[in-house]
C-alpha cells in the first residue's frame, strides 16, 4: 500500500541602454548575468524553472517559492520562508534586484532567475572535512552481520519469531493511526533511536513526523518534519549528517519525491524546512505519481555536492497498450545532489510479472554476505483485495524473487510497506527491527503498522 495509489489528481520588456551599457530586465530575451561573490551563509543551489510574481504558491510551481524564500532569507526577507508569494517577497526581491543592477520590479522572471542559479549553483565547493566508512557502499543499517544466514534472516523478518512487537499507532506519543516506521540508530545519547512515519489527516492529507525512542518501546514524537508528505525515508551517514526523502501531497498535483540533506540530526529537529540542500526528482516517463524513495548505494565523503545516491522508488504507471495502470519499480542515480537519472527497473518489473504479481511497490534494500537483496511488496493486480499483498526476498543481481510467509501474531498473513535495519538492541546485543504496515487479513485486531524487534 502506499499514498500514491490513494490519491486521484485534481486536476515584455526590452533592455534599456544606458550611458552604452545594458541593464537587464526579466524579460523573455534575458541578457547573460555575470558572476557574483556568494553570501557566505548561503548554502543550497536554487535553480528556478518558474517565473514567480504575487500569488504564486509551493503548490503550483513544485516548492519553487518556498526555494526563493530560502535564498533571500535572512539578507532581503526578513520573515521565514511561507511558500507563498506576497508582499514580503515581492519586496525582498526587489531590494535584491537592486543590490544587482536589475530593474526592481519585484517579479522573478528570466533575468532574476539566471542571476539566483549564479550566485546559488556556480560557486566553489563547500570545504568539508571528509570522513570515512562510506564511499560506495551501503550504510551500516543496511548490512547484516557477517554470521547471519538468510535462512535466520527470513525467519527473523516474518514476525512470530519476534522477541517483542507492538503496534506502532500505540506506541507513539499521540496514538494515532501511522504509517510504518522507519528506524534508525544514532549516536546522539539524547535520541539513541530516531523514527519517520507519516499520519493522515483526513481528505488526502498527510504529515511526516520524526519520533524517538530509548527502548524502542516507547516512542515520543520531537518534531513535525513536512506537512505536506508522506512515505518519508532516513538514513543516518556516518558523519551522523542525513538523507531524507519524502513524497509529496499537495493538493492539485501528482506526487514527486523530494530529497533533503541535513547537517545533523539537530539541524533537523530545529530546522526541518531548512535543509542545507534540496532537490526535486524529475518524475519517470508515463508515470503519473512518483513516490516511496528508498535509498540503496552512496558514495560521499563528507561533501553532499560531490556525491552519487541510489534512490530505488515506484511510481504509478499507465495504462500504456493493452496494459492497466498499475504500481511499479523503478531506479536513478542523483549526482552531486543536482544531477538525476531514473528510469524504470524494467527486468525487476518482468520478473513479478513472469510470477503474477504485476502490482509492486515499496522496497527495501539489504546486503546479506556477498548478496544484495530486496525486500519487497507485491500483490496480483491494483485491482486485488487489501489481504492479496505478499512480502517477497529479491535477490538483485539475478532478479530470483522468493516469497515469505509473513504469518504473523495473532494471525495477520497479509502485510504491505516493509522496512528493515541491523542495530544495537538496548541491551547491547545486535538486532534486527522489522516494520510493516499489516492488513486485515484473519486478524482484525492486528491491522495497521507494526514493529517487530528479533535479536541475533
Amino acid at each position: 500500500m502506499t499514498i500514491l495509489i490513494m490519491k486521484k489528481i485534481t486536476t515584455l520588456s526590452l533592455g534599456i541602454f544606458i550611458l552604452f551599457s545594458v541593464i537587464p530586465s526579466d524579460s523573455l530575451y534575458a541578457q547573460t548575468i555575470p558572476g557574483d561573490m556568494v553570501p557566505e551563509d548561503y548554502i543550497s543551489c536554487v535553480d528556478l524553472t518558474n517565473n514567480l510574481g504575487m500569488y504564486s504558491n509551493d503548490a503550483r510551481t513544485g516548492g519553487e517559492v518556498s526555494a526563493l524564500q530560502d535564498f533571500l532569507y535572512p539578507e532581503f526577507l526578513k520573515s521565514e520562508p511561507t511558500g507563498q508569494f506576497f508582499s514580503r517577497t515581492r519586496n525582498a526581491v526587489r531590494e535584491f534586484q537592486k543590490t544587482h543592477g536589475i530593474p526592481a520590479q519585484g517579479i522573478v522572471g528570466p533575468v532574476t532567475r539566471e542571476k539566483i542559479k549564479a550566485l546559488s549553483c556556480e560557486k566553489n565547493p563547500v570545504v568539508v572535512n571528509p570522513v570515512s566508512g562510506l564511499n560506495d557502499e551501503y550504510v551500516k543499517a543496511r548490512i547484516a552481520p557477517s554470521n547471519l544466514s538468510e535462512a535466520e534472516f527470513v525467519r527473523a523478518i516474518t514476525g512470530n519469531a519476534a522477541s517483542y512487537y507492538a503496534s506502532t499507532s500505540a506506541l507513539t506519543s499521540n496514538g494515532v493511526l501511522t504509517g510504518v516506521l522507519r528506524i534508525v540508530e544514532t549516536k546522539d545519547l539524547r535520541y539513541p533511536y530516531i523514527g519517520v512515519y507519516h499520519t493522515n489527516l483526513g481528505n488526502g492529507s498527510f504529515q511526516v513526523e520524526l519520533t524517538s525512542s530509548k527502548d524502542l518501546k516507547t516512542w515520543t514524537t520531537i518534531s513535525i518534519i513536512s506537512s505536506d508528505a508522506g512515505m518519508p525515508e532516513l538514513v543516518m551517514l556516518p558523519d551522523q549528517s542525513i538523507l531524507y526523502a519524502e513524497e509529496t501531497t499537495i493538493a492539485g498535483e501528482a506526487p514527486y519525491i523530494r530529497v533533503k540533506y541535513f547537517k545533523s540530526l539537530d539541524a533537523l529537529i530545529s530546522s526541518p524546512s531548512r535543509p542545507f540542500a534540496q532537490t526535486r526528482l524529475a518524475p519517470i516517463t508515463n508515470s503519473w505519481a512518483n513516490g516511496t524513495a528508498r535509498f540503496g548505494k552512496i558514495t560521499y565523503n563528507g561533501d553532499i555536492y560531490n556525491s552519487k545516491i541510489e534512490i530505488l522508488h515506484h511510481y504509478f504507471k499507465g495504462p500504456v497498450g493493452n496494459q492497466p495502470q498499475r504500481d511499479q519499480q523503478a531506479r536513478g542515480v542523483l549526482t552531486n545532489f543536482s544531477i538525476w537519472t531514473g528510469s524504470e527497473d524494467i527486468a525487476l518489473n518482468q520478473a513479478f510479472d513472469r510470477i503474477g504479481y504485476t502490482d509492486n511497490g515499496d522496497r527495501d534494500v539489504i546486503v546479506l554476505g556477498s548478496k544484495i537483496f530486496h525486500v519487497m511488496e507485491g500483490r496480483p493486480s491494483v485491482t486485488a483485495g487489501w489481504d492479496k499483498w505478499k512480502t517477497f526476498l529479491v535477490e538483485k543481481e539475478s532478479n530470483a524473487i522468493r516469497i515469505i510467509d509473513t504469518t504473523f501474531p495473532q494471525g495477520g498473513y497479509s502485510a504491505g510497506n516493509p522496512k528493515v535495519s541491523f542495530i544495537t538492541l538496548p541491551n547491547g546485543r545486535p538486532g534486527i527491527v522489522a516494520t510493516y504496515y499489516v492488513y486485515y487479513g484473519g486478524a482484525p485486531n492486528l491491522s495497521g503498522p507494526q514493529l517487530y524487534v528479533y535479536e541475533l
